[in-house]
């Protein structure tokens, strides 16, 4: 992957630059050379299968950004290429688009042999094209008119070091380890010499996942620094903030090129607590003090309710907590029928529904049937991004939304009134955090009940907080704290 070395910084106007980060040396392990790059090495870098990020200015989307690798012919020759494209729109009348290229030979030793930058938008325009020749790396930059050639010499530069930090083996490093490296800067055309130092190594959850997460300060002598990173177990990048003001997010595309929706992302997310709570399958009853404009947004329901106590506002989380949630018939009927993103009709949902339930008749038993089917066929994965419900049975892989929107579409066509719904939940006692997540409702004896497909609870755990829809947006603009003032665990 691509890896945004400096973030656009705000000093009353928008000042943007986009250049690439890659990775040299780390203390860690030693790093491959160009001409030891295997087949293994290339898949690595996922050639084809871009990664989307949502850009951020405090809580208000800014823009997105996309980062590959991808395969092109060049004069005739396959060649590889990496892509990374920035837009950023503070408003409706002001943009700035940045596109950079590297491009490297297809075959060892894999050497850079030209590439591209582009900046347009209302703060002006830049053009900057190389290529590599006799060992120089000779560049035509147009700004403002005018033309100009630098050259850089001796300029020795290939995928392997590009491309470095896929190749890093994430699930070794420790606490205290530094990866250094030399990068190059393609939009102002000189080396740098940067390193990531290993902060924090810590167990979460993204979107209903398990992740490992590791997060670094990054800093260089070109652009100082730290920024803040945090990464998977197989490097890939999850979120980069910078200056405390702006934020990358690892983004599904139609998530990330959506400007009104603003992602909830584990630690980055707005709900704390002041104490760990365990593991949240093992939760049966919980209760937190919350602040009125948080209680204001809460679904009461099956699992769920708040009150007030003293004049404070009290979230309780359990089935014992929770109301009843007649469902209408105009819902049943709505929840029942396929849509253009719920095929229930298709012959592949018909199949694998009949798979997983069989001969079923008793509604309770064909939804037990249809979370245990669903959790086991679908592969925990917060990378996969699959487009429709049939990507996912595809591919076999993915998180919460993957869960809830196979297991929506599976419900419906064995007959089931289902709908997806979003909140939070408790991400872990590393973070003691809650983080966004997406689960189901379906209708037994006339009424909403909740599941996981995710976790492959029937009776979904304590853990799991619902909000009003309408109140959704609002809740990413402020962070949010709860206090823990009881628990009741599970009995093994």
């Amino acid at each position: 992957m691509r890896v945004i070395r400096n973030l656009p910084s705000f000093s009353g106007l928008f000042v943007a630059l986009v250049v690439s980060l890659s990775l040299g040396i780390t203390n860690a392990q030693s790093m491959p050379q160009s001409s030891e790059l295997s087949d293994v090495d290339l898949e690595k870098l996922r050639i084809g299968e871009p990664e989307w990020f949502g850009v951020y200015a405090g809580a208000e989307k800014a823009g997105y950004c996309k980062m590959g690798f991808e395969k092109r012919k060049k004069d005739g020759q396959e060649i590889i290429v990496s892509v990374s494209t920035m837009l950023f729109q503070l408003d409706q009348e002001s943009k700035m688009e940045m596109v950079e290229v590297a491009e490297f030979e297809s075959k060892p030793p894999y050497r850079m042999i030209g590439g591209w930058a582009k900046q347009a938008g209302d703060l002006g325009d830049l053009n900057c094209s190389c290529v590599v020749k006799s060992g120089k790396l000779i560049a035509t930059i147009k700004e403002a008119g005018i033309e100009r050639t630098h050259v850089v010499e001796d300029f020795k530069f290939d995928l392997a070091k590009w491309a470095a930090l896929e190749m890093q083996d994430f699930s070794k490093l420790k606490e205290g380890d530094v990866l250094r490296y030399r990068t190059f800067d393609l939009s102002e055309l000189v080396f740098d010499n940067e390193h990531h130092e290993v902060k924090k190594i810590r167990n979460t959850k993204v979107n209903g996942v398990p992740v490992r997460f590791i997060e670094t300060h990054h800093t260089s002598e070109q652009i100082g620094g730290p920024q803040t990173c945090r990464f998977s177990e197989n490097g890939k990048m999850i979120s980069m903030k910078a200056a405390g003001i702006l934020e990358l997010r690892a983004e599904r595309k139609s998530v990330a090129t959506d400007f009104s929706h603003a992602a909830d992302l584990f630690v980055l997310g707005n709900i704390r607590v002041n104490k760990a709570i365990g593991e949240p399958e093992d939760v049966e009853a919980l209760e937190l003090k919350i602040k009125k404009e948080f209680a204001d947004a809460i679904f009461v329901g099956p699992y769920q309710s708040v009150e007030e106590r003293d004049g404070k506002q009290i979230l309780l989380l359990g089935k014992k907590y929770g109301k009843k949630a007649l469902a209408s018939k105009d819902e049943i009927e709505k929840h029942l029928k396929p849509t253009a993103l719920i095929p229930v009709n298709h012959p592949t949902i018909q199949a694998l529904t009949k798979k997983a339930i069989g001969g079923e008749t008793d509604p309770e038993q064909k939804v037990r049937k249809l979370i245990t089917f669903v959790s086991d066929y679908i592969e925990d994965s917060y990378e996969q991004n699959a487009l429709s419900v049939l990507d996912v049975c595809k591919n076999k892989a993915g998180d919460c939304s993957e869960h809830s929107m196979l297991f929506t579409t599976m419900a419906r066509a064995a007959g089931i009134p289902c709908r997806e719904v979003g909140g939070f939940i408790y991400a872990g006692d590393d973070t003691k955090a809650f983080a966004g997540h997406a689960w189901n409702e379906v209708v037994l004896d006339g009424c909403w009940v909740p599941v996981d497909s995710t976790w492959d609870e029937f009776e979904i755990n304590a853990t799991h907080i619902q909000f009003k829809k309408e109140s959704e947006p609002k809740l990413f603009s402020f962070r949010m704290r709860m206090r823990l003032l009881k628990k009741e665990m599970k009995s093994r």
